[in-house]
């Protein structure tokens, strides 16, 4: 028996008068409610009860120990009904973590889509282009893309599949001409994505399969600010389209070459958690929430899933 069970054993013998009684209230023996006073009187070097085999008294000592007793089994209580409470209800702050190349308009309705279910969950998000380690960086969930590693520590569920374009503004376009086949790239300035491994872009038509260099013209680590480079003009930029779907529908972009396809196609949007067991509930039912707006179909809920 720990220390703050045998706390809890002291009260209810003060409370009861009586070893017995406390006994049968607590659904243990009488030999383990003696054992437990007689271990506290041990470790705190003091008599807490005066007892005979007709009375028991609590001691002057045992009585300023009881009302400490109780202050810190109440705040315990309190404590583990706080913390009972957070994986019933969703609040409090969930940590997202974000791959860049989804961090676009369609993460920010997700978002906002399930703050408007869960107003008492507060979000923290991080967006990265190259790499995050979740554990040491404390994250709840994150979202990657299938291009890069993911832990395999992790449970990944996958969500959609997103491509990557060709965009530019008009205003670029009109200055320096729209191309109507990938070889007409090499002609104009193109924006790249530093992380990538290869410093080409591999473009296929009906006819064939180019790769055309980058010319180093502007490089950057971060997808957001290639967007902010094309809609300033500064040329054509190769990126995820669930970035670039409002600049296009806007006319801030403009597609660049429609029906090439780029990079042998799409890639998958996963979205990454440490595991089912003991989730917090905001965990839970954001995850919940993010596989059913994708997958309504054949969605199964984290919740039904036992702890």
């Amino acid at each position: 028996m720990d220390q703050l069970q045998a706390m809890r054993v002291f009260v209810r013998v003060a409370d009861a008068g009586g070893f017995r009684l406390a006994a049968d209230q607590l659904g243990v023996s009488p030999t383990q409610v003696t054992r437990a006073i007689i271990t506290l009187e041990k470790r705190l070097e003091m008599r807490l009860l005066n007892r005979t085999t007709r009375s028991m008294s609590v001691t002057d000592e045992g009585v300023d120990y009881l009302d400490s007793c109780r202050e810190i089994i109440a705040k315990v209580d309190e404590i583990e009904s706080r913390m009972g409470e957070m994986t019933r209800q969703p609040y409090g702050m969930l940590r997202v973590a974000c791959a860049g190349s989804f961090a676009g308009a369609e993460f920010a309705r997700l978002i906002a889509g399930y703050r408007l279910r869960q107003p008492r969950v507060e979000l923290d998000v991080t967006a990265f282009d190259l790499c995050v380690d979740m554990a040491a960086e404390s994250f709840d969930v994150c979202f990657v893309d299938s291009r890069g590693p993911a832990p395999s520590t992790m449970v990944r569920r996958p969500l959609t599949h997103f491509g990557e374009i060709l965009v530019a503004s008009e205003r670029y376009l009109s200055q320096h001409g729209e191309p109507h086949a990938p070889t007409d790239l090499t002609r104009h300035r193109l924006l790249t994505f530093a992380g990538r491994d290869h410093p080409t872009w591999e473009i296929s038509d009906a006819a064939a399969t180019h790769r055309i260099a980058t010319n180093g013209v502007f490089r950057t680590t971060s997808e957001a600010m290639l967007r902010a480079a094309a809609l300033n003009h500064m040329g054509i930029i190769l990126v995820s389209q669930s970035m670039v779907d409002d600049d296009i529908d806007s006319g801030s972009l403009k597609r660049v070459l429609p029906d090439c396809t780029i990079d042998g196609g799409s890639y998958e949007i996963a979205i990454l958690y440490a595991g089912r067991s003991h989730l917090p509930a905001r965990t839970r039912s954001f995850v919940d929430f993010v596989v059913q707006h994708y997958r309504p179909a054949d969605a199964i809920p984290l919740s039904r899933f036992p702890a």
